[in-house]
């Protein structure tokens, strides 16, 4: 699937971190210093607490597949369909939306091994993505 300008990540000074760490092939994830809960996408303040303390975490680069749904209706100009998108739970218990690298042949199964990759497109912007982990069943 090739990405679509709408698509893209918007790099501002409070997800810099986040992107900075994905150019080097790292999930780097905003961490509350009162709570500990980790977020994705980053906040000003932590959902869990409310604080507005926090530093970046790399985390693992694991996970299983949650959900998933496979998009009939063109959202984005620049986006074929249909392309699936996948919710996934990180082994840290971050859940996220991401596109798969590759197809799957009638869908991914739920508790497929993922991992979390990030392929570089035209502008140098990393773009995160969902394989099925090498090994995996």
């Amino acid at each position: 699937m090739k990405p679509s300008p709408a698509m893209l990540a918007q790099i501002d000074p409070a997800n810099a971190p986040h992107w900075e760490a994905a150019r080097r092939g790292e999930l780097a994830v905003q961490c509350c210093v009162q709570c500990a809960a980790a977020r994705l996408p980053c906040a000003p303040v932590c959902t869990a607490c409310g604080s507005a303390e926090h530093i970046w975490r790399t985390v693992g680069r694991g996970g299983r597949v949650l959900s998933w749904c496979r998009f009939h209706k063109p959202y984005f100009k620049d986006v074929a369909v249909p392309y699936a998108v996948l919710l996934v739970e990180l082994d840290c218990g971050l859940r996220i939306f991401a596109n798969p690298c590759q197809q799957y042949e009638g869908g991914p199964n739920i508790g497929d091994a993922i991992e979390i990759v990030f392929d570089t497109i035209e502008n140098g912007t990393p773009l995160m993505r969902v394989r099925k982990q090498e090994g995996a069943a």
